[in-house]
Formats: C-alpha cells, sequence, structure tokens
C-alpha cells in the first residue's frame, strides 16, 4: 500500500503490535497504545535488520520527513554502510552512560568530600533536592529546562535563597561530570541565580545579646543546643567550628581552644583563647558528653551533632527569643562589630575570630602568633559581655589591652 497521512491514520491499534509495509522495506508499527512509528527493514550481508526511523505524529516526524530519512538510509546501505549501525551505538551508550544518582555518588566521594569542608551540606542539598527527582535519570539527559524547573519548585515554595544554594550545588556537580566524561556540557549553562541574594549586615544590640542570652535557657532544645548557641556568643567563632569540637582540641589549663586546619574556613590552624564565659559552657558539656570525643555527640548518628541543628533552633523558637529576623550567624556578626567599634581592639579583632583580611591577617604567621592580642580581644568581649549581661554595657573594653 501507498502511504499517506489518511491511511497511517486509519490503522487502528490491536492486542498486540504490528508493521504494515510500503515497500522496499519502509513500513510503519502501530503497537497496542496506539504509538505509531516509522521503521525501515533491510538486509546486510544477508543478515536481517531493522532500524527506527522516527514517530508519528504530534512531537514526531511528518510522513516526508520519514521518507527523506529513509531514502538516507538506504543511500547508505547501498554503499555498504549500515546505516542502523548509528542507532546501536546510541542505544548501547545511553544503556552504558551514568545516571544522575552515579554522578552525584561520584561527584560526592571523589570531589566533595576530597576538596570541601562543607561537603555535608553538598550531600543534604543532593539528597533532599536532587535525587528525588532525578536520581534514575541520565545525567546526559538533564537540559537546562529541567534545570530551571527544579529551581522554580523550590522559589515556588517559598524558599528563593535555598534554590541559590542547590543550584550552586547542582552547578559543581554537573562541572564535575563533564570532566569525568558522564556528559558532554553542563545543563546549567546560561542559567542565572534564581534569586537575589542580599548581603546580611545584623548586628544585635547590648539589649538584644542580653535577652539572647536570658532566653536561651527557655528555648526546648536540649541544653548542648543551649550551650552552644552560648558559646557562639562568649568565641565569636563560626557555628561549623562550634558544633564540631572535639575534646582534644581544648586546653582549660591554659584557656585556649586549637581549631585544626582541616575544620576551619579558610585551611589555617586558628587557635581561639577562652573566656571565662567560654570556659563555663564548655566544663558544663564536659559533663554532659562524657564517653564521647565529641563535645557535641549527635545522639542518633556517630561524630558531631549537625550545625544545622543551632539553625533550626534559632529558627524554630523565634517568638521565644523575641528578637525580629535574626540567625546564628548574627552572633559572630555581633561579636566582631561590638569588638572592632573599639580602636584598641579594631586591628587584632580579625586574628581572633580567623578572618583572612589585607591587614595584620594577611601576613604569614605561625600558629602561636599574636596569642597575646588575641587573648587580650577575647578578654576584652569577655569584659563587654558581662556588662551587657548584668544591664550595665559600660566601654570596658579599654582595660584589657593596658
Amino acid at each position: 500500500m501507498k502511504f499517506t497521512d489518511a491511511a497511517i491514520k486509519a490503522m487502528k491499534p490491536k492486542s498486540e503490535r504490528y508493521e504494515v509495509y510500503e515497500g522496499d522495506g519502509f513500513g510503519i508499527r502501530v503497537t497496542p497504545n496506539g504509538k505509531r512509528t516509522f521503521v525501515f527493514r533491510y538486509k546486510l550481508h544477508g543478515r536481517p535488520r531493522r532500524m527506527t526511523l522516527g514517530p508519528y505524529g504530534h512531537g514526531g516526524i511528518s510522513l516526508k520527513e520519514a521518507r527523506n530519512r529513509w531514502y538516507a538510509a538506504r543511500a547508505k546501505l547501498e554503499h555498504g554502510t549500515d546505516p542502523g549501525q548509528a542507532q546501536i551505538e546510541e542505544k548501547r551508550a545511553n544503556y552504558e552512560a551514568g545516571t544522575v544518582g552515579e554522578l552525584a555518588n561520584d561527584y560526592m566521594t571523589k570531589h566533595a568530600k576530597a576538596k570541601k569542608r562543607s561537603w555535608k551540606e553538598d550531600q543534604r542539598i543532593i539528597n533532599r533536592e536532587v535525587l528525588p527527582a532525578w536520581k534514575n535519570h541520565k545525567a546526559k539527559s538533564i537540559k537546562r529546562r529541567d534545570v530551571i524547573e527544579l529551581l522554580d519548585r523550590i522559589v515556588e515554595r517559598g524558599a528563593p535563597i535555598r534554590a541559590n544554594r542547590v543550584f550552586e550545588v547542582i552547578r559543581r556537580m554537573f562541572r564535575f561530570g563533564v570532566e569525568r566524561d558522564y556528559l558532554e556540557t553542563t545543563p546549567c549553562l546560561y542559567i542565572s541565580k534564581p534569586a537575589p541574594e542580599q548581603r546580611r549586615d545584623r548586628v544585635l544590640s547590648p539589649e538584644e545579646i542580653r535577652t539572647f542570652w536570658i532566653k536561651v535557657e527557655e528555648i526546648p532544645s536540649a541544653r548542648p543546643v543551649q550551650l552552644a548557641l552560648r558559646l557562639l556568643l562568649a568565641t565569636g567563632q563560626r557555628r561549623a567550628e562550634v558544633a564540631g569540637i572535639e575534646k582534644d582540641e581544648l586546653d582549660l589549663e591554659s584557656g585556649c581552644w586549637t581549631i585544626p586546619a582541616e575544620r576551619t574556613k579558610n585551611g589555617k590552624i586558628h587557635r581561639v583563647p577562652l573566656n571565662d564565659y567560654a570556659v563555663d559552657c564548655i566544663n558544663e558539656l564536659l559533663g554532659l558528653s562524657e564517653g564521647s570525643p565529641y563535645l557535641f555527640p549527635a545522639t542518633r548518628a556517630e561524630g558531631a551533632i549537625d550545625p544545622n541543628t543551632l539553625t533550626k533552633a534559632v529558627g524554630k523558637y523565634q517568638d521565644i527569643f523575641g528578637l525580629p529576623h535574626w540567625r546564628t550567624h548574627d552572633l559572630r556578626r555581633s561579636v566582631i562589630t561590638h569588638l572592632r567599634g573599639d580602636p584598641k581592639c579594631r586591628e587584632y579583632v580579625p586574628l581572633a575570630v580567623n578572618h583572612t583580611q589585607s591587614d595584620v591577617t594577611s601576613q604569614h604567621y605561625d600558629r602561636f602568633a599574636y596569642d597575646d592580642q588575641k587573648r587580650a580581644v577575647m578578654d576584652a568581649w569577655q569584659a563587654k559581655l558581662e556588662a551587657i549581661i548584668e544591664g550595665k554595657q559600660s566601654n570596658v573594653v579599654q582595660a584589657a589591652f593596658k
């Protein structure tokens, strides 16, 4: 029969798929669900072969395009080339191609865990946002539209900044995939961050710091979480550094906490002089964490608590604290800001909180350098914090440097 659009549309589905041929191997296959696909049946070296030319109808190809593909296939066959070989190789490549789940595992084990201190956050994002949508999809099948739609869904649920973090991880993961030959190009090209980022400048006032210190004991979190939040304010150090404290990092006899390079943001060992508020928190925590090498042992897994535990506590109990729009990192910013307000502290505050800057902290110093200055800064913060907690709020910073 001669194929026409009317004739093809008149082909009714049956209980089993069947094929109808026009001649010279040009045919169409009809499946029980009514799908129609153009095929080319031929012989190569006496062996029967069949190749798919393309689906017919909406989203597929026209009868004219199918004929053109058939003509091209016949021309290859006449020159002794197997016209279906490319399809065979493509199917084999697709079969062997890695899935997003496999790519994610490779990315985590060979890149993130080896090179990033924040690899646990990458793992959380991948497990919660990426794998549920794409785990079994071939990595090379993910298109720009798929990335955009995933990010849009996160924004639409009211988490635009979370969408930015997800995009950063996806972008790094697919770039790694290109390097490892999972795919030819990343689907993240020409995609911008889903939401604008606003630099936070929230600093707690002395009155708010006093409120925080008092109210933290009222939140219904475990005692170690309450003490961890206080320790953030007492030391001015980063959330992950405090949550991951190992007991052998602490030397209470000399009043010092040494954070190893692998746990600091800038990859440099950092000695933190401990003031009395920090020592009080640590002593209580030592009694609560007996038998564990960690000051804040996780209750449901090995290792230390997840730093997000502190973030969640602050977010969950905002009403109890009664402070407007604040986060855990605002505690560190508040310590730095209140200390830098005094000219005698300003120069050495970056050293005390392990900031890399273009002033004195840019020098190459060993881990014991500037200990006296850092001690003076932390003692000054103790004096200021004591005045705040007791409601005096007088300027007592300069005494520590006399």
